[in-house]
């Protein structure tokens, strides 16, 4: 797409450039430059080096932005890793800790998280009972259709 875009915008930058330039040739100044083709020919270089000098500038801004992303994209890959490597980190020293404790402590910690787990699903189950009551009240229609207010629910 950029070779379309280069060409064209070089070959409008010449023919406006010799357009602008040509306008100083009615004008009776009787200068050596104002002759016939000198003002076209030099609005059309210069047209041609400013449209140049922008595309330029802007495949420069672009393939900078290009440099940015990919350092970006590296940087946060690189956190990613660091941050997989902790991890990987934290759960050996847990695995070592829980294989240096003592039979008896292992026991003793399984039997608490047990009855933790049983008193947080009989409050769960509780709460269940009183989600499905309040539901059932909300499954009621509000109103009943009937010969007066059938037309509502048209």
């Amino acid at each position: 797409d950029w070779p379309e875009v280069i060409c064209c915008s070089l070959f409008y930058a010449c023919g406006v450039g010799a357009w602008l330039g040509s306008w100083v040739v009615p004008l009776d100044w009787n200068t050596s430059w104002q002759k016939w083709p000198i003002p076209g020919t030099r609005g059309a270089v210069g047209g041609y080096v400013l449209a140049a000098g922008v595309l330029i500038a802007k495949l420069a801004a672009e393939e900078r932005g290009d440099r940015r992303r990919e350092r970006d994209e590296a940087a946060a890959a690189a956190a990613a890793a660091k941050a997989a490597m902790a991890l990987e980190r934290a759960a050996a020293e847990e695995k070592a800790k829980e294989a240096s404790k003592s039979p008896d402590a292992v026991a003793a910690e399984g039997e608490k998280n047990r009855s933790e787990n049983e008193e947080g699903s009989k409050e769960v189950e509780g709460e269940a009972d009183g989600k499905d009551s309040k539901q059932k009240e909300e499954q009621k229609p509000r109103f009943d259709v009937n010969e007066e207010n059938w037309w509502m629910y048209m």
